[in-house]
């Protein structure tokens, strides 16, 4: 999965209906590991809180999810 990052915050995007939005409406903290093209971890790996974005801060979301 890509990541958008700006300024404190990182955004993903992904369709509602996918196994990993429907885990993250159940479970907000995630573990965020930057790795190669094929899986490989390539730095530490942080932990975070979710939420799902709605209306103009939906909008306003990098559009490079």
């Amino acid at each position: 999965m890509n990541l958008a990052v700006e300024g404190d915050g990182a955004y993903f995007g992904a369709p509602a209906n996918t196994g990993k939005v429907k885990r993250l409406r159940n479970f907000d903290e995630v573990e965020i590991t930057p790795c190669s093209p094929k899986g490989t971890p390539k730095g530490p790996t942080l932990t975070a809180r979710t939420r799902r974005l709605e209306g103009d801060e939906a909008a306003a979301a990098p559009a490079a999810c």
